[in-house]
């Protein structure tokens, strides 16, 4: 779930690909060299273990500043409020990576202007699933 009413904010900032398409497009894109490209995917359900709500989210938004994994997958918006450089958003089904929605750190500053401080400021005046925001 995340911040109630982010996703269609960020809408202008989306890109809508196949998993499999965008990994191709990435992967072999000139630009990212002869070793660049996508090297990791991780998803909000390979964390199953976390026990507190957004823990899993916050955990893959570290793992992409840090650039250990390329993307994280998931439904739930706290991974950009937490800081994740990329996230892909399944939203008709979480385990259906034929429609995914791609949301990039510079997609989401340069298409709505909204910095990563205004996204926290969001999620305390909203609240999400880890508070009732205040």
């Amino acid at each position: 779930m995340g911040i109630q009413g982010l996703w269609p904010i960020l809408s202008c900032a989306v890109e809508k690909w196949s998993l499999v398409e965008y990994a191709a497009n990435e992967g072999f894109h000139p630009e990212n060299g002869p070793n660049g490209g996508l090297k990791e995917l991780l998803d909000a359900f390979g964390f199953r273990w976390c026990e507190a709500p957004g823990e899993a989210e916050a955990k893959l938004a570290t793992l992409t500043q840090r650039g250990l994994i390329d993307m994280a997958l998931t439904t739930d918006n706290n991974a950009l409020i937490f800081g994740a450089t990329c996230v892909a958003c399944c939203p008709d089904d979480p385990r259906h990576f034929n429609n995914v929605e791609i949301y990039t750190e510079g997609a989401v500053t340069g298409c709505i202007h909204l910095m990563h401080a205004d996204l926290i400021f969001m999620a305390l005046i909203g609240g999400g699933d880890y508070d009732i925001g205040g």
